[in-house]
Protein backbone atom coordinates (compact mmCIF):
# COMPACT_ATOMS: atom_id res chain seq x y z
CA UNK A 1 0.00 0.00 0.00
CA UNK A 2 0.90 3.68 -1.14
CA UNK A 3 0.48 6.78 0.48
CA UNK A 4 0.94 9.96 -0.65
CA UNK A 5 3.33 12.32 1.02
CA UNK A 6 2.25 15.56 2.03
CA UNK A 7 5.27 17.76 1.93
CA UNK A 8 7.10 16.18 -1.32
CA UNK A 9 4.42 14.75 -2.95
CA UNK A 10 6.32 11.54 -3.25
CA UNK A 11 4.26 7.98 -2.70
CA UNK A 12 5.98 6.51 0.69
CA UNK A 13 5.49 2.46 2.01
CA UNK A 14 3.03 3.02 4.89
CA UNK A 15 4.19 1.51 8.45
CA UNK A 16 3.18 -1.93 9.50
CA UNK A 17 0.99 -1.65 12.45
CA UNK A 18 2.07 -4.21 15.50
CA UNK A 19 0.30 -6.48 16.04
CA UNK A 20 -2.08 -5.60 19.04
CA UNK A 21 -2.41 -7.38 22.76
CA UNK A 22 1.03 -8.58 24.84
CA UNK A 23 2.82 -11.37 24.07
CA UNK A 24 3.33 -14.39 26.70
CA UNK A 25 6.24 -13.55 27.79
CA UNK A 26 5.75 -9.85 28.41
CA UNK A 27 2.45 -11.33 30.60
CA UNK A 28 5.04 -13.74 32.50
CA UNK A 29 6.69 -10.62 33.22
CA UNK A 30 4.30 -8.59 34.78
CA UNK A 31 2.75 -11.38 36.74
CA UNK A 32 6.41 -12.42 37.98
CA UNK A 33 6.77 -8.55 38.75
CA UNK A 34 3.37 -8.33 40.73
CA UNK A 35 4.34 -11.35 42.42
CA UNK A 36 7.49 -9.79 43.71
CA UNK A 37 5.76 -6.70 44.94
CA UNK A 38 3.34 -8.59 46.76
CA UNK A 39 6.11 -10.90 48.84
CA UNK A 40 7.68 -7.89 49.65
CA UNK A 41 4.63 -5.65 50.83
CA UNK A 42 2.91 -8.89 52.68
CA UNK A 43 4.56 -8.83 55.82
CA UNK A 44 4.62 -5.26 56.25
CA UNK A 45 0.57 -5.36 55.80
CA UNK A 46 0.60 -8.10 58.01
CA UNK A 47 2.70 -6.01 60.51
CA UNK A 48 0.17 -3.53 59.91
CA UNK A 49 -2.95 -5.31 60.43
CA UNK A 50 -1.56 -6.46 63.98
CA UNK A 51 -0.92 -3.21 64.84
CA UNK A 52 -4.28 -2.43 64.00
CA UNK A 53 -5.47 -4.77 66.35
CA UNK A 54 -3.37 -4.69 69.12
CA UNK A 55 -4.37 -1.10 69.35
CA UNK A 56 -7.69 -1.95 69.12
CA UNK A 57 -7.36 -4.32 71.59
CA UNK A 58 -5.85 -1.68 73.62
CA UNK A 59 -9.11 0.32 73.41
CA UNK A 60 -11.11 -2.34 74.80
CA UNK A 61 -9.69 -2.88 77.45
CA UNK A 62 -9.15 0.56 78.65
CA UNK A 63 -13.13 0.19 77.98
CA UNK A 64 -13.40 -3.06 80.62
CA UNK A 65 -10.81 -0.89 82.95
CA UNK A 66 -13.29 2.25 83.16
CA UNK A 67 -16.08 0.21 84.07
CA UNK A 68 -14.01 -2.03 86.57
CA UNK A 69 -13.08 1.85 88.02
CA UNK A 70 -16.88 2.66 88.31
CA UNK A 71 -17.52 -0.93 89.58
CA UNK A 72 -15.10 -0.36 92.65
CA UNK A 73 -16.91 3.18 93.53
CA UNK A 74 -19.63 1.93 93.72
CA UNK A 75 -18.36 -1.18 96.15
CA UNK A 76 -15.81 0.21 98.90
CA UNK A 77 -13.13 -0.19 96.45
CA UNK A 78 -13.39 -3.49 95.87
CA UNK A 79 -12.76 -5.32 92.59
CA UNK A 80 -14.56 -7.69 91.09
CA UNK A 81 -15.16 -11.01 92.40
CA UNK A 82 -14.83 -14.21 90.22
CA UNK A 83 -18.31 -15.33 90.06
CA UNK A 84 -21.61 -15.22 91.93
CA UNK A 85 -21.94 -13.28 89.13
CA UNK A 86 -18.81 -13.75 87.32
CA UNK A 87 -16.41 -10.45 87.21
CA UNK A 88 -17.13 -9.51 83.77
CA UNK A 89 -21.12 -10.03 84.16
CA UNK A 90 -20.88 -7.78 87.59
CA UNK A 91 -19.08 -4.65 85.23
CA UNK A 92 -21.49 -5.07 82.34
CA UNK A 93 -24.11 -2.65 83.91
CA UNK A 94 -21.30 -0.34 83.28
CA UNK A 95 -20.92 -1.13 79.59
CA UNK A 96 -24.72 -2.18 78.49
CA UNK A 97 -27.98 -0.40 79.03
CA UNK A 98 -29.94 -3.33 77.86
CA UNK A 99 -31.83 -3.55 81.48
CA UNK A 100 -30.95 -7.39 80.88
CA UNK A 101 -30.33 -9.24 84.29
CA UNK A 102 -26.49 -10.30 83.99
CA UNK A 103 -26.30 -11.59 87.51
CA UNK A 104 -28.91 -14.11 86.19
CA UNK A 105 -26.28 -15.85 83.87
CA UNK A 106 -25.01 -19.35 84.21
CA UNK A 107 -21.68 -20.35 84.80
CA UNK A 108 -22.08 -22.11 80.91
CA UNK A 109 -21.79 -19.22 79.40
CA UNK A 110 -23.69 -16.04 78.12
CA UNK A 111 -25.92 -17.44 75.09
CA UNK A 112 -26.02 -15.03 72.06
CA UNK A 113 -29.62 -15.07 71.82
CA UNK A 114 -29.18 -12.06 74.56
CA UNK A 115 -28.47 -9.07 72.30
CA UNK A 116 -25.45 -7.25 74.07
CA UNK A 117 -24.00 -4.61 72.64
CA UNK A 118 -20.53 -4.60 74.89
CA UNK A 119 -20.14 -8.33 73.61
CA UNK A 120 -17.52 -7.11 71.00
CA UNK A 121 -15.36 -5.27 74.15
CA UNK A 122 -14.53 -8.32 75.23
CA UNK A 123 -13.27 -10.54 72.28
CA UNK A 124 -9.58 -9.24 71.45
CA UNK A 125 -9.61 -8.87 67.01
CA UNK A 126 -6.73 -11.14 66.82
CA UNK A 127 -8.60 -13.39 68.68
CA UNK A 128 -9.62 -16.40 66.11
CA UNK A 129 -9.58 -18.87 68.30
CA UNK A 130 -12.13 -21.36 68.53
CA UNK A 131 -15.41 -21.48 70.73
CA UNK A 132 -18.57 -23.28 71.06
CA UNK A 133 -21.31 -21.97 68.40
CA UNK A 134 -24.20 -20.07 70.53
CA UNK A 135 -21.79 -18.41 73.07
CA UNK A 136 -20.03 -14.81 73.21
CA UNK A 137 -16.32 -15.37 73.29
CA UNK A 138 -14.08 -13.30 76.05
CA UNK A 139 -10.15 -12.60 75.25
CA UNK A 140 -9.48 -11.56 78.66
CA UNK A 141 -8.78 -13.52 82.39
CA UNK A 142 -8.80 -11.63 85.65
CA UNK A 143 -5.94 -12.52 87.75
CA UNK A 144 -6.51 -14.89 90.78
CA UNK A 145 -4.97 -12.58 93.28
CA UNK A 146 -7.84 -9.60 93.12
CA UNK A 147 -9.89 -12.05 94.50
CA UNK A 148 -7.56 -14.51 96.68
CA UNK A 149 -9.14 -17.51 94.87
CA UNK A 150 -9.13 -20.69 97.42
CA UNK A 151 -6.72 -18.67 99.57
CA UNK A 152 -4.12 -19.71 96.79
CA UNK A 153 -2.61 -16.39 96.58
CA UNK A 154 -2.59 -15.35 100.38
CA UNK A 155 -3.07 -17.56 103.53
CA UNK A 156 -2.86 -14.23 105.64
CA UNK A 157 -5.91 -12.49 103.05
CA UNK A 158 -9.49 -14.08 103.09
CA UNK A 159 -10.19 -16.11 100.48
CA UNK A 160 -12.04 -15.73 97.84
CA UNK A 161 -12.52 -12.48 99.06
CA UNK A 162 -12.18 -9.58 96.70
CA UNK A 163 -8.65 -6.87 97.20
CA UNK A 164 -9.55 -3.63 98.00
CA UNK A 165 -7.79 -0.94 95.72
CA UNK A 166 -6.74 1.07 98.76
CA UNK A 167 -4.69 -2.43 99.86
CA UNK A 168 -2.97 -2.33 96.75
CA UNK A 169 0.54 -0.57 97.17
CA UNK A 170 1.88 -0.33 93.57
CA UNK A 171 -1.21 -0.22 91.32
CA UNK A 172 0.25 0.71 88.38
CA UNK A 173 2.03 -2.53 88.58
CA UNK A 174 -0.56 -4.50 89.97
CA UNK A 175 -2.49 -6.46 86.91
CA UNK A 176 -5.88 -6.99 86.90
CA UNK A 177 -6.94 -8.68 83.39
CA UNK A 178 -4.29 -10.67 80.70
CA UNK A 179 -5.04 -11.76 77.52
CA UNK A 180 -6.20 -15.85 77.67
CA UNK A 181 -8.31 -16.59 75.00
CA UNK A 182 -7.47 -20.57 75.02
CA UNK A 183 -9.04 -22.88 76.83
CA UNK A 184 -7.89 -23.69 80.24
CA UNK A 185 -8.62 -27.39 82.19
CA UNK A 186 -10.66 -25.88 84.62
CA UNK A 187 -13.19 -24.70 82.27
CA UNK A 188 -12.24 -27.61 79.65
CA UNK A 189 -13.80 -27.55 76.10
CA UNK A 190 -15.92 -24.26 76.24
CA UNK A 191 -12.43 -22.31 76.49
CA UNK A 192 -12.67 -18.60 77.71
CA UNK A 193 -16.34 -17.43 76.96
CA UNK A 194 -18.36 -14.30 78.37
CA UNK A 195 -19.84 -14.88 81.84
CA UNK A 196 -18.21 -18.61 81.98
CA UNK A 197 -16.87 -18.47 85.59
CA UNK A 198 -14.22 -20.79 85.53
CA UNK A 199 -11.60 -19.32 83.68
CA UNK A 200 -8.82 -17.34 85.38
CA UNK A 201 -5.61 -15.94 85.15
CA UNK A 202 -3.18 -16.79 88.13
CA UNK A 203 -0.29 -18.48 89.15
CA UNK A 204 -1.20 -21.78 87.47
CA UNK A 205 -1.68 -19.93 84.56
CA UNK A 206 -2.73 -22.19 81.90
CA UNK A 207 -1.84 -21.14 77.94
CA UNK A 208 0.59 -18.34 76.86
CA UNK A 209 -1.83 -15.68 74.82
CA UNK A 210 0.02 -15.42 71.04
CA UNK A 211 -2.24 -13.54 69.60
CA UNK A 212 0.12 -10.15 69.27
CA UNK A 213 3.23 -11.97 68.57
CA UNK A 214 4.40 -13.28 71.78
CA UNK A 215 2.96 -10.45 73.48
CA UNK A 216 0.37 -9.48 75.48
CA UNK A 217 -2.04 -6.71 76.88
CA UNK A 218 -2.40 -5.98 80.42
CA UNK A 219 -5.08 -3.79 82.40
CA UNK A 220 -3.17 -2.78 85.35
CA UNK A 221 -5.31 -1.82 88.54
CA UNK A 222 -4.61 2.29 87.69
CA UNK A 223 -6.68 1.41 84.45
CA UNK A 224 -3.49 1.77 82.02
CA UNK A 225 -2.74 -0.97 79.64
CA UNK A 226 0.30 -2.37 78.79
CA UNK A 227 1.74 -4.51 75.84
CA UNK A 228 4.50 -6.49 77.63
CA UNK A 229 6.48 -9.19 75.45
CA UNK A 230 6.78 -12.61 76.81
CA UNK A 231 10.35 -13.49 78.03
CA UNK A 232 12.54 -16.85 75.96
CA UNK A 233 11.23 -19.81 77.41
CA UNK A 234 8.53 -18.14 80.48
CA UNK A 235 5.55 -20.01 81.16
CA UNK A 236 2.06 -18.80 81.57
CA UNK A 237 2.48 -19.30 85.48
CA UNK A 238 5.73 -16.71 85.43
CA UNK A 239 4.51 -14.55 83.32
CA UNK A 240 1.16 -14.18 85.75
CA UNK A 241 3.72 -14.03 88.71
CA UNK A 242 5.84 -11.18 86.76
CA UNK A 243 2.86 -9.01 86.66
CA UNK A 244 0.56 -10.32 89.32
CA UNK A 245 1.79 -7.95 92.70
CA UNK A 246 3.88 -9.85 95.15
CA UNK A 247 1.71 -10.36 98.74
CA UNK A 248 4.13 -7.68 100.05
CA UNK A 249 2.43 -5.24 98.04
CA UNK A 250 -1.14 -5.28 99.61
CA UNK A 251 -1.67 -4.20 103.16
CA UNK A 252 -3.18 -6.15 105.45
CA UNK A 253 -4.32 -3.71 107.94
CA UNK A 254 -7.21 -2.93 105.56
CA UNK A 255 -9.14 -6.25 104.82
CA UNK A 256 -11.92 -6.28 102.29
CA UNK A 257 -15.60 -6.23 103.50
CA UNK A 258 -16.96 -9.97 103.38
Amino acid sequence: MWISGHSSGKNVPAAKGRPGGFTLVEILVVIAVIGILAALLFPSVKKAISSGNCAKCIGQMRQIGSAMQAYCNDNQGQLPRKNSPIWDMQIMKYLDQSGYNFEGVPSSGLSTSVPLSAAKIFKCPADNGARPAGFYPRSYSIMDWTFNFAGNYSQDLPADTPVRLQQLQAPSRSGVLVECPAPAPASGPTGNLLGHGNYYAGRALYNWSEIHGKKSNILFADWHVETVPQRPGETGAQFAGRYGPPESWIARNNPPTP
